[in-house]
């Protein structure tokens, strides 16, 4: 899936090394798709089998880490194109004080629970937030959360709800909102329309 002129997994490549605190990229693509993703990531260092699930993907990407791992890992999404430099060196320069770090912006749409199509109840979005990629990690705390989480057979949407259920503490800082993920059609066409702007300028 391309946006403007180059994929999103370029986009997201770009932005990582842009920000001058990765050292090094491992791109995860599905087992079917290893050659396509091999030609498209221009700018990685490794491109590997994933596994099943996102979770199983991070995994097997940390696997290629060790023994030497780093004290800081960042895990990404290709489908967020737009993520800044500044985001991921936010991240990681927030990991002086917490385990894991994840960008976030502030909910701004009412938030309703249902039961199928009927609504049950209205939930306080004040203490919530959308969380985003580039996510940062202590190396160790990633490492330990993963294994500990194989051990329990438990899987995780993101990393670091899978250091939150191992008892690391992770923080907060403030996200944008261009770092969309690009999930739709309408996603794709808005991000399409961010990358002719920015062609552009």
């Amino acid at each position: 899936m391309a946006v403007g002129a180059d994929p999103l997994l370029v986009h997201a490549i770009r932005a990582a090394r842009s920000s001058e605190v990765i050292d090094r990229v491992v791109v995860v693509a599905p087992a079917h798709a290893l050659e396509r993703a091999r030609a498209l990531a221009v700018g990685a260092d490794e491109v590997i089998a994933g596994g099943p699930s996102r979770h199983r993907s991070i995994a097997a990407a940390i696997a290629t880490l060790v023994p030497d791992l780093p004290n800081a890992v960042v895990c990404h999404d290709a489908a967020r194109p737009f993520a800044t430099a500044s985001t991921f060196r936010a991240v990681v320069e927030a990991l002086d004080r917490w385990d894991g770090v994840v960008p976030a912006v502030p909910l701004t749409d009412t938030l309703k629970r249902v039961d199928g199509d009927r609504v049950i109840a209205t939930e306080p979005r004040e203490d919530l937030v959308a969380s985003q990629t580039p996510q940062a990690f202590r190396g160790d705390a990633l490492l330990d959360s993963h294994r500990r989480a194989a051990d329990a057979r438990r899987e995780f949407t993101d990393d670091a709800a899978c250091l939150e259920w191992a008892g690391y503490a992770v923080g907060v800082v403030p996200g944008v909102a261009v770092t969309f993920k690009v999930t739709t059609a309408d996603d794709l066409r808005r991000a399409a329309v961010i990358a002719l702007a920015s062609a552009r300028a």
